[in-house]
């Protein structure tokens, strides 16, 4: 499915620090395909740095979102806190995800990563552009004065018609019979009275965002619970993990086949 991403990495909860002295300063590297955006840099914020950086991605067939956490350092090599990776599959049906995700390095916990994603399909509908802001209605406290309309210029006065030749009078129909009275229908029984509910029934309640939480085997020794799995330099999908979530590994759920570039025949 084809769209639009938009991604927000507002708050991290770190468990790894990488310097000695002093506080990190953290940043966020946002990778889809060869699409790569990086977040400002939170200076100084420890391990609980907060970023308001929005990143849009155009979506056509990937799958995942990949996240990385650096530590910025301005004299030296920049250094790995933890990474993360998310199917794109999660937010393609509830069109919205709120959460933390779990962040990793070299197959430990290093945190979680709070973030927001929204995804917009091509041809959805867009809204309504906004309104201009009202102050009030007219008369009341708040509201600009008016402007008055100029005054208008009276129309000339109208020519009369002619007096009407009033018609003759009508004869009256002759009076009608009324319609002999009808024997009425015998009364009927009414229902029983029907028992109420045993309460009043409560509103609904609000709506909230459906969530579709995919959980990978945490106690997986080749992926360790993030579903993917680095062989000869290339990422692949854990194939044991996938199906322990019940997604085809061959597409991550997004029933297109990218390395074949074809419909995956989980969808056949």
């Amino acid at each position: 499915m084809q769209g639009t991403l938009i991604i927000r990495p507002f708050r991290a909860n770190l468990k790894r620090d990488t310097e000695i002295f002093g506080k990190m300063d953290p940043f966020v590297i946002v990778k889809m395909g060869n699409q790569k955006q990086n977040t400002s840099v939170a200076n100084e914020a420890g391990k609980t740095p907060v970023w308001n950086d929005v990143i849009t991605y155009r979506k056509t067939y990937e799958n995942v979102i990949d996240f990385e956490v650096w530590d910025y350092d301005q004299a030296s090599k920049n250094d790995m806190i933890g990474q993360a990776s998310f199917p794109i599959a999660q937010v393609e049906q509830t069109r919205q995800f709120q959460g933390a995700i779990p962040l990793m390095y070299k197959g430990k916990p290093a945190g979680e990563l709070s973030v927001i994603i929204e995804f917009k399909p091509d041809g959805q509908p867009q809204g309504y552009p906004p309104q201009p802001q009202q102050f009030g209605i007219p008369g009341q406290p708040g509201y600009p004065p008016q402007q008055g309309y100029p005054p208008q210029q009276g129309y000339p006065p109208q020519q009369g018609y002619p007096p009407q030749q009033g018609y003759p009078p009508q004869q009256g129909y002759p009076p009608q019979q009324g319609y002999p009275p009808q024997p009425g229908y015998p009364p009927q029984p009414g229902y029983p009275p029907q028992p109420g509910y045993p309460h009043p029934q409560p509103g609904y309640p609000p709506q909230q965002i459906a969530v579709i939480q995919i959980k990978f085997n945490p106690n997986c020794h080749d992926c360790h619970g993030t579903g993917k799995v680095y062989k000869k330099g290339k990422q692949k999908y854990c194939k044991d993990c996938y199906k322990h979530a019940g997604i085809c590994p061959k597409c991550g759920g997004t029933g297109y086949n990218q390395k074949k570039g074809k419909v995956c025949k989980c969808k056949k």
